[in-house]
């Protein structure tokens, strides 16, 4: 063999050896990233792709993969739970990931940017999906929860390397919070979170309720019950970065607890998601505007109709077999009042509303019509009794758009119960001096108050009443007068509830709140819409020892504008308006 050819020879070899020892490298590479990513103590796969879908148009097909898809999301990637702290590998490609599927109505709900208000409220029917929005809101604010640590850490790496006498830098834990209103209802969200969430990515505490995520992030689940008023609040010790609430509506007493919990955001804006299904109570209704009104909430509404995943056929046949009424409230969200209300005038949307800056107070011009005394500034309803007491304050007022009608704003309201008149009048008092600055000298302007016609019956006041109102300091009379003069004449009790109905339904009687629609008056807001007929039609049917009955303050009101809006002082009226003229 010539020289060359075993030269060439040995090259060939050297060549073949380097290609196979470049080639062992590479599969040995790939053989330790396939053991490393197939082991969950390390590489976790958290990809998931969210289909948005729309409701199929024949209301048929409700297999989510079938149904049409508007757009997809990919969220999350490969964690990489050893890395210190645990991160996302936002470099490396997707790996099989999960299918998800939400509606358009919870699309908006799910994804919660950090220039929106820092509160949703998802507010629906039954079978709307609001719980499952609530998982996929959670395993965004799981990966936002990775985002902050990471960004955290590497802050404080930057900063010690930069002066010495800085800190070490530490791993920050974070937690995040969901409450329902009972264990059962823990439980349907627990349920939902690990038929979404693959194994690989948490383990489980049942007795603790506690989700211990891949990467050291808590989810704590928490029952909001308390079987009695003295036993403590179950959210105490708590720090949160998000919280989830399931049916809100039956939590709000725990609200300012779980409020307190959510402090452990960096940035002090921990997110927050409710769900809420519609209640016909004046504390949630007053709650919920509360919300809303604070700028910090914004709601989103969902029913069930809408939802791709249920077909048609089962919300036409709970139509066909609930009453209106009931498909309105339980399906459709509706926030309806009892039929047999007393006072069905009352609308909260139309008659809570604030004094308009540009209102002209005629107070004193509307009640000197009637008393003949310009000192009269304030109108004071009251109903009398032994067991319990009530009193309104009023003012009248004059919009610029609504010439010569007289408005009526009960301003604030005074409730006792097993307290003697006396102490009633002069806690009366002193809202009068306080808030609305009558009454503090004896020629300065004062309260006038019109009280339940004096009477024989037991639940009739006497002369002893009037006699101690005047006592304290206050101008008081009957609300009626016999023909003869005397403070003994009849009211009806149901033309009565007919002059209030009357005036809110014709928006000429208010109930003054805050811009956040927090009204100055709740208990009696929670009389007028909790108020009803028994089965006969009668209003304030209840016996009066009776602690269910709310009657005293809506009684209140009405005998204060029984002198001014019953039909037969149309006279006076007139004479009003001629005052406003002038």
């Amino acid at each position: 063999m010539s020289v060359r050819r075993v030269v060439a020879a040995l090259a060939l070899l050297a060549g073949l050896l380097l290609l196979t020892a470049s080639t062992y490298r590479r599969r040995e590479f790939q053989r330790w990233l396939d053991n490393e990513t197939a082991s969950p103590t390390r590489y976790v796969d958290a990809h998931v792709r969210l289909h948005v879908v729309e409701k199929d148009p024949t209301g048929k097909e409700t297999n989510p993969a079938k149904l049409k898809r508007i757009r997809t999301h990919e969220l999350g990637g490969w964690i990489d739970t050893q890395w210190s702290p645990p991160r996302l590998m936002t470099e490396c490609e997707y790996g099989e990931g999960q299918d998800w599927y939400c509606s358009q109505e919870q699309e908006p709900l799910v994804f919660h940017a950090d220039d929106e208000p820092i509160g949703k409220l998802a507010l629906g029917g039954m079978g709307a999906g609001k719980t499952s929005a609530g998982v996929i809101w959670v395993y965004l604010r799981w990966l936002d929860s990775l985002d902050e640590r990471t960004r955290l850490w590497d802050e404080s790496v930057k900063a010690s390397e930069e002066d010495e006498k800085a800190p070490p830098p530490t791993i920050k834990q974070i937690e995040g919070g969901i409450t329902a209103p009972t264990s059962s209802r823990v439980k349907i969200v627990i349920d939902e979170i690990t038929s979404k969430f693959p194994a690989t990515w948490f383990h489980f505490s049942s007795t603790t309720g506690l989700f211990t995520m891949c990467d050291g992030t808590l989810i704590r689940c928490v029952s909001t019950y308390r079987q009695s008023a003295s036993q403590g609040s179950p959210l105490q010790g708590f720090n949160w970065n998000f919280w989830l609430g399931d049916e809100l509506q039956d939590q709000q007493s725990e609200y300012i607890h779980i409020s307190a919990r959510l402090r452990s955001k960096a940035d002090g804006r921990a997110k927050r998601l409710a769900t809420a299904t519609e209640k016909d109570s004046p504390e949630w209704r007053t709650f919920k505007a509360s919300l809303s009104g604070s700028g910090d909430w914004v709601t989103h509404s969902m029913l069930g109709p809408r939802s791709p995943f249920i077909a048609q056929a089962h919300w036409d046949s709970m139509e066909r077999q609930l009453s209106t009424r009931d498909y309105r409230r339980l399906v459709l969200a509706e926030d309806l009042p009892s039929e047999s209300r007393v006072y069905s005038g009352w609308d909260r949307k139309r008659n809570l509303r604030p004094i308009p800056l540009n209102a002209r107070k005629i107070t004193s011009i509307v009640l000197s019509k009637k008393t003949g005394d310009k000192r009269d500034a304030i109108g004071v309803g009251h109903d009398p009794g032994t067991a319990k007491a009530g009193s309104v304050w009023l003012d009248a007022y004059e919009l610029h758009d609504r010439k010569g009608e007289v408005l009526w704003w009960i301003r604030s309201e005074l409730f006792t119960l097993h307290k003697s008149a006396e102490t009633h009048a002069l806690e009366a008092m002193k809202i009068t001096r306080d808030r609305f600055g009558c009454n503090v000298r004896p020629d300065s302007e004062r309260a006038h108050v019109r009280c339940q016609p004096i009477g024989q019956a037991e639940d009739k006041p006497d002369l002893d009443v009037f006699a101690i109102w005047q006592r304290v300091g206050f101008s008081i009379k009957a609300a009626q007068y016999s023909k003869q003069g005397q403070g003994i004449g009849q009211i009806k009790k149901d033309s009565r509830i007919a002059v209030v109905n009357t005036l809110f339904e014709k928006s000429r009687l208010f109930i003054e709140c805050d811009d956040r629609q927090t009204p100055t008056c709740p208990t009696l807001i929670e009389a007028m819409e909790t108020m009803e007929r028994d089965y006969r039609g009668r209003a304030e049917h209840e016996e009066k020892v009776v602690k269910h009955d709310k009657s005293d303050l809506p009684a209140a009101l009405g005998y204060f504008l029984w002198p001014f809006e019953k039909e037969l002082a149309m006279a006076l009226r007139g004479e009003i308006r001629k005052g406003l003229t002038v």
